[in-house]
């Protein structure tokens, strides 16, 4: 059941998983925590991070410097706009944010490993400081991903590891721009800027479900408005194509994992619901075959996605980050797409206990889904 992927991105998904670091102050008391295993992934996610932070460069010097290739350069500007336009236009919290680069010469920043039980989609939390419980444990080491995601296999849970572009410290550190992300198309740049950004307006601790679909909302509402600010009428084009798509492969995703619940909940034995999980694993892949083909007349843009296992990890990366966006969109519209309002909405929402919040959020999604 284990599987290593390197998450499919897209302008509205710029990933599929992130993991949200730990503080360096917080992973030296994690050394001090009784238990050998504990105190190795404490140092690891200190030193991985600490190498990050050592290694920034302004990008206003690299710039002026005239150093790096054009190519660098120019993405560079791109992402000092993109910060302006993010600061001015979507009233992010940018600060010193993305004013700094570090070529890390890999093509992940992390790894993120997500897991589930063979018959449920409710993946396993982790629990740490500051970050609240998350449904994923990152690693900044390939290798070390794939040996703790073998070692929660062996306890017959499905298991998923996927390669992570970005990070966001919750304004603890000032977060680099990385190489594993600066070379994406304008749209796909922004979007995961956007999004990132958006964790350090609002987080609410123990709520991964909450947090990721915010940020998505704010990066799908952000693109859009700045795209359409450009004189490139194709781009607008194409993203709002994408955007189209992303919504049938989010609405197929969820859609099956409805269905493995209610296969799960079932009354049948356990080697029947293994028989059956495979059938609607294999069905899910025929589906997408029939959406690619006839829908989106080829496009293949999720093919490296539905290479993976297709277990309740891997789906469960989608539920955590959509599972809330119609509702957040909803509470935009709201608003009249007015950022400020929908903002300290969302903010009020901290005062609901996560049952609540998301149950209000899901009222708001069914009466948006159901407008004319």
């Amino acid at each position: 059941m284990t599987a290593t992927q390197t998450p499919m991105h897209t302008p509205l998904q710029s990933k599929t998983i992130r993991i949200i670091t730990i503080p360096i102050t917080l992973a030296i008391i994690g050394l001090l925590l009784s238990g050998c295993e504990s105190s190795r992934y404490y140092y690891q996610v200190a030193e991985g991070h600490i190498k990050i932070m050592a290694a920034r460069e302004p990008i206003q010097d690299l710039i002026v410097s005239g150093e790096l290739p054009t190519k660098e350069i120019t993405q560079l500007k791109r992402v000092m706009e993109l910060r302006s336009y993010a600061d001015t236009e979507l009233q992010l919290p940018v600060g010193n944010h993305y004013s700094e680069y570090v070529d890390l010469k890999r093509p992940h920043v992390v790894w993120n490993v997500i897991a589930a039980p063979e018959f449920s989609m409710t993946p396993q939390k982790w629990c740490f400081p500051i970050a609240g419980c998350v449904n994923y444990k990152g690693y900044f080491s390939k290798a070390s991903a794939e040996e703790y995601a073998a070692q929660l296999d062996d306890n017959n849970l499905d298991t998923y590891v996927g390669g992570v572009a970005a990070y966001s410290t919750l304004g603890w550190f000032d977060d680099p721009v990385l190489n594993t992300f600066l070379f994406r198309g304008d749209a796909s740049l922004a979007g995961l800027l956007f999004h990132e950004l958006s964790h350090k307006l609002l987080y609410i601790k123990g709520d991964s479900v909450f947090n990721e679909s915010f940020a998505t909302t704010v990066e799908i509402e952000g693109l859009t408005r700045w795209l359409k600010t450009l004189s490139r009428d194709e781009l607008l084009a194409k993203h709002l194509i994408r955007k189209k798509r992303h919504q049938q492969f989010i609405d197929l995703i969820l859609k099956h994992r409805k269905r493995r619940i209610t296969l799960y909940n079932s009354a049948i034995n356990d080697t029947q619901k293994r028989l059956k999980k495979h059938e609607v694993i294999e069905a899910l892949r025929e589906e997408y075959q029939q959406l690619k083909e006839h829908t989106w007349h080829g496009y293949s843009g999720y093919d490296k996605w539905f290479e993976g296992p297709l277990n309740n990890a891997q789906l469960s990366t989608i539920a955590t980050y959509n599972a809330l966006v119609s509702g957040l969109q909803g509470l935009l519209e709201q608003n009249n797409h007015n950022l400020s309002a929908f903002y300290q909405q969302c903010k009020e929402l901290i005062e609901l206990d996560k049952k609540a919040r998301h149950a209000y959020l899901k009222n708001i999604s069914t009466k948006h889904k159901l407008k004319p």
